[in-house]
C-alpha cells in the first residue's frame, strides 16, 4: 500500500507490465488497476485472490482499463472465478489476446457466458484440478479470434465445452483455431457432448494424449477440413472409437494426414 499511495504513483501511467507475487488481498482493488492506464500485461502469482477484479464495499465504478492484452495466473489456489457472472468489470477482459492459467485448483469453469473474449487468440490451462469444463457452448461461440487452445493435466475435466441444453441443428464454429492440444485429462470423455455440430475450418494440428476415458470427440457432426497432423495416444479403452469418428466425419482429410 505504501507503493500504491507513495511517490511512484506518477509513473504508473507509463507501466505496460505489472507482476504481483504473494499478495494477501482476496481481490485486486479496482482503484489500483485504474492507475495503470497503459497496462497490457498482468501477471499474478501465488496470491490469495478469490476473484481477480471486484469492487470493495462502498466503491463505485470509476471506469475500467481496457488495454489489457495478456493475463497470466500462477498458483492462485483460492481463485473461484476471474470475475463474477454479472460483474461490470468483465469489460477488463474484452481486449485480452492471451490468457494463461496454471495451478488454480478452485476454478470449476474458467470462461463464464457473461464475459467477453472475442479478441482472445491464445488460451492455455494447466493443472487446474477442480475444473470440470472450460466454457459453456455460448462462450465457445464468442471465441471468434482464438488460434491456439491447450489444456493439460486438469484431472476432473469431463468435457471442454459444456452443454447448455443446446438446440438441435445449431453449430459451434471455432473460426480461427489452428492448434488444439489435450493432455493428461483422465476424466475427459468428450470435447463436447451437446447437440451442436462442431466446426474447425482452419484447424491444422490436433494432439490428444493420456485421455484414457475419451470415447468420442463430439456427439454430433464434426468438420475439420484442413487438419494436417493428428496425434492420438492412450486415449480410450477402445482406441478406434475416437479416431473412427474423425474418419467418418472428416474422411477427405485423413488421406493427407502424415502418420
Amino acid at each position: 500500500m505504501a507503493i500504491w499511495q507513495g511517490e511512484f504513483q506518477k509513473h504508473f501511467c507509463e507501466i505496460e507490465t505489472l507482476e504481483l507475487i504473494m499478495d494477501e488481498y482476496t481481490y485486486i482493488p479496482i482503484q489500483i488497476l485504474q492507475k495503470f492506464v497503459s497496462l497490457e500485461n498482468l501477471i499474478l502469482k501465488v496470491s490469495s485472490y478469490e476473484e481477480l477484479f471486484s469492487f470493495g464495499e462502498g466503491e463505485e465504478d470509476i471506469g475500467v482499463i481496457t488495454n489489457l492484452k495478456q493475463l497470466e495466473l500462477w498458483g492462485l489456489f483460492n481463485l473461484k472465478y476471474i470475475s463474477k457472472q454479472d460483474s461490470q468489470l468483465n469489460s477488463v477482459l474484452q481486449n485480452l489476446h492471451s490468457l494463461d492459467v496454471n495451478y488454480c485448483h478452485n476454478l470449476t469453469t474458467l470462461l463464464l457466458p457473461s464475459q467477453s473474449f472475442e479478441n482472445l487468440r491464445t488460451l492455455t490451462v494447466y493443472h487446474c484440478n477442480k475444473m470440470q469444463n472450460l466454457m459453456t457452448s455460448s462462450t465457445a461461440k464468442s471465441l471468434v479470434c482464438l488460434e491456439s487452445l491447450s489444456i493439460h493435466e486438469c484431472k476432473m475435466m469431463v468435457e471442454v465445452v459444456a452443454n447448455e441444453g443446446d438446440i438441435e441443428n445449431g453449430e459451434i464454429v471455432f473460426k480461427k483455431l489452428e492448434d488444439l492440444s489435450l493432455d493428461g485429462m483422465e476424466s475427459l470423455t468428450h470435447f463436447y457432448y451437446g447437440n451442436y455440430t462442431l466446426k474447425f475450418p482452419f484447424l491444422e494440428t490436433l494432439f490428444v494424449d493420456r485421455c484414457s476415458k475419451m470415447k468420442t470427440f463430439s456427439r454430433e457432426g464434426l468438420s475439420m477440413p484442413r487438419l494436417l497432423s493428428v496425434n492420438y495416444d492412450d486415449c480410450s479403452s477402445d482406441p478406434n472409437s475416437v479416431t473412427q469418428q474423425l474418419q467418418n466425419d472428416c474422411a477427405r482429410l485423413w488421406e493427407r494426414v502424415p502418420w
